[in-house]
């Protein structure tokens, strides 16, 4: 496995706050963490449609939290890995791990350098998540750059970003050869307005350019023009809408326009219950660079039973259109139910109950699991 970038900010970090003055950038470290230990069964481990095999699996779970907060200097890190060992499919046996880690070193009141890194690393492409974009590969990601943050007035607000970087994928290999590297241009500007103390309004412009080494053909430059509003309705509802238009022009492949529209509604009646909906069409990508459009819906529910109680309900529909026209047989959908019972102050039993079904075409079988966990989580 190659060290990630996250490392090397993190040395970064402390090799700037130990060259400058105490007093100067003067903050404080604070780590977090959580341990999980699950057993699940699935019973459909190979994610197939037909003769199914399930399987008990166990999952191991670490994970730790850095953040470190001076005058100058904000730094926030994640490190996590999953371990899955099942009990008869031992070809099925894998790791997961994942670092995030995010540098800001302000210049000025309003000016501020940033560096980002995002690396994951598994031992085998391991099914089909609900995001195509998330496709667990070995990969990793960086970018860095300028920010600059202003208030127009007292009731507006703007930043920009311009952020150079790149993902490289680390010598995983598919049906269609090596996945390919590619750079990354991306230019950010947000502008958001308080027409009162209800009502928000704001624009975001966001413009990429991507090169793929080995594949120019789908290298390509986008720009994507959205406008939306955020709206409280008492005390119980909020409301957030957007929309946009994304413009993509390939090097070689001609165009690939269309709407982005997000919207969602979020219910509160009281402090124990909270319940959302939303609907959202953007644009994303596999690993492979082809572009897809993703239309999701999804609904959500936590309810605190008792103070050491916590239900959720979950449950999404997407549509993936990766010709033009959306496909009745490329959708993927689900739901989760989950209860997280606090047996101490840092200690929790976990149980859940999870299903899956995907018919599409993108790269996988059609497939459709079902799964139920029961588990203990201890926080430090």
């Amino acid at each position: 496995m190659r060290f990630s970038l996250a490392i090397l900010l993190t040395a970064l970090l402390w090799g700037m706050t130990a060259l400058i003055p105490p007093e100067a950038d003067a903050g404080r470290v604070q780590v977090n963490g959580s341990f999980e230990l699950r057993e699940t069964y699935d019973n459909n481990a190979y994610l197939e449609r037909r003769g199914k095999v399930g399987d008990f699996f166990t999952t191991i779970a670490p994970l730790v939290t850095l953040s470190y907060r001076g005058n100058r200097t904000d730094f926030d890190s994640e490190s996590g890995a999953s371990f899955f060992v099942y009990g008869k499919n031992e070809d099925l046996n894998g790791q997961f791990f994942h670092e995030r880690a995010v540098l800001e070193y302000r210049l000025t009141p309003h000016l501020s350098l940033k560096a980002e890194d995002l690396f994951t690393y598994v031992n085998e492409r391991v099914g089909q998540p609900e995001d195509i974009s998330t496709n667990l590969v070995q990969s990793n990601s960086w970018w860095v750059g300028p920010v600059l943050r202003s208030d127009i007035g007292s009731r507006s607000h703007a930043r920009m970003e311009l952020l150079y970087g790149q993902t490289d994928f680390l010598g995983e290999d598919s049906e269609e050869g090596e996945l390919p590297n590619f750079g990354e241009s991306r230019a950010n500007l947000y502008l958001d307005r308080e027409m009162t103390e209800r009502i928000l309004v704001y624009t975001s412009q966001e413009f990429t350019s991507r090169e793929y080494k080995e594949d120019s053909a789908a290298s390509f430059n986008g720009l994507l023009s959205q406008i939306g509003m955020r709206l409280r309705l008492g005390r119980r509802f909020s409301v957030n809408l957007s929309g946009g238009y994304n413009w993509i022009k390939f090097d070689d492949l001609g165009n690939q326009n269309g709407s982005v529209i997000e919207a969602s509604i979020t219910y509160t009646p009281n402090h124990r219950t909270r319940a959302t909906v939303g609907y959202d069409q953007i644009f994303t990508s596999d690993v492979f660079g082809n572009l897809f459009r993703q239309n999701r819906a999804n609904l959500g529910l936590e309810r605190e039973i008792s103070p050491r109680s916590l239900l959720r309900l979950s449950s999404f529909y997407t549509l993936f259109d990766d010709g033009g026209s959306a496909s009745p047989d490329n959708n993927y959908f689900g739901g989760d139910l989950s209860l997280e019972h606090k047996l101490r102050p840092r200690t929790s039993i976990i149980t859940g109950v999870g299903y899956r079904q995907n018919a599409g075409t993108l790269e996988t079988d059609d497939f459709e699991g079902l799964r139920a966990t029961i588990g203990l989580r201890y926080d430090f």
